[in-house]
C-alpha cells in the first residue's frame, strides 16, 4: 500500500509540453496570433554603415572617458593626505611644530 504522500505526488498534474500551442487551441482566433506574434523573437534590425560607425566611435569615447576617470581617482587619493580632513586629525601642537618647521 501506498502513503498518502506518495499517491499525492503520482497523481501531481504533468506539465503541458507546449503551454503556448494549448492555449492557441483552446483561445479565439485573436488569442492565438497575439500568443504566437508575442512567444517569437522578433528580428534583429541590422545597422545602417553610419550606425555602426557611431557604435565605435562611442566606444573609443568611453575607452577615454574610463581612463580619464582613474586619472582623477588616483589623483584625488593623492590628494586626500593634505585636505581638511587630515589637517583636523592632527594636534594642534603637531601642527604648530610643522609650521614653526618651515621658517627653521
Amino acid at each position: 500500500m501506498c502513503s498518502p504522500n506518495a499517491n499525492a505526488i503520482s497523481k501531481a498534474p504533468i506539465p503541458e509540453p507546449n503551454p503556448f500551442m494549448t492555449t492557441i487551441s483552446k483561445g479565439s482566433f485573436t488569442d492565438s496570433f497575439l500568443v504566437q506574434l508575442f512567444s517569437n523573437p522578433q528580428q534583429e534590425e541590422t545597422l545602417t554603415i553610419a550606425n555602426q560607425k557611431e557604435i565605435d566611435r562611442l566606444q573609443v569615447q568611453v575607452e577615454l572617458w574610463k581612463k580619464g576617470l582613474t586619472d582623477i581617482l588616483t589623483l584625488a587619493e593623492e590628494l586626500k593626505m593634505g585636505t581638511i580632513e587630515k589637517v583636523m586629525q592632527t594636534s594642534d601642537l603637531e601642527l604648530g611644530i610643522e609650521y614653526l618647521k618651515k621658517f627653521f
